[in-house]
């Protein structure tokens, strides 16, 4: 082998070995979607002056039946995957009649058969499954219907509306929906 001999040929593959498993490890503490069967997410706005963004890990249907068995009906759901949703606004907003002050939060659901209700949670940087009730800042109901199409992965966006915007989120084929405006 050219002189290579067998034990050079084990340190060889043992460093590239170390060197692979040294970079799935980084880039898993980097948070690189690659890495994650739930990728991150950002949705954002900026809804009569006021900038809103949220984060969000967006999960995959992959075969699994979700609202209903996977996300039971009429329990608190982390709205998304890992680590809570995360909801921040540089200004007051209304979220459906609700008002949220400029700040940041959490955002939970309680996804209904008929209808789904919001949270707004004054917790920050938690994991998506701790929840204290006792720090919700108020419950929004929420409009929910069946899509035509199916989505794969969970998606929370922002469509424009007559008056600022809808809060969308949908998944399998589940929407649910809810005004966004400023608070002023």
């Amino acid at each position: 082998m050219n002189g290579w001999s067998t034990a050079r040929w084990g340190m060889v593959v043992a460093a590239i070995a170390v060197a692979f498993v040294v970079g799935l490890f980084v880039g898993i503490r980097l948070g690189q979607p690659s890495f994650r069967l739930s990728p991150a997410g950002t949705a954002d706005t900026t809804v009569d002056g006021v900038h809103v963004e949220i984060e969000y890990s967006r999960p995959y249907v992959r075969g699994r039946r979700i609202f209903g068995e996977l996300v039971p009906f009429d329990e608190v759901w982390r709205t998304g995957a890992n680590e809570a949703t995360a909801l921040a606004t540089d200004g007051d907003l209304r979220i459906g009649d609700a008002l949220v002050p400029a700040g940041e939060y959490t955002l939970y659901t309680i996804p209904g058969e008929s209808a789904w209700t919001l949270i707004v949670n004054r917790d920050t940087g938690q994991w998506g499954t701790t929840y204290d009730d006792e720090r919700d800042l108020v419950r929004i109901p929420m409009r929910s219907g069946t899509l035509a199409e199916p989505v794969e992965q969970f998606t929370i966006r922002f469509e424009p509306a007559e008056a600022g915007a809808l809060l969308v989120l949908e998944w399998e084929r589940t929407r649910a929906e809810v005004g966004v405006r400023g608070g002023g």
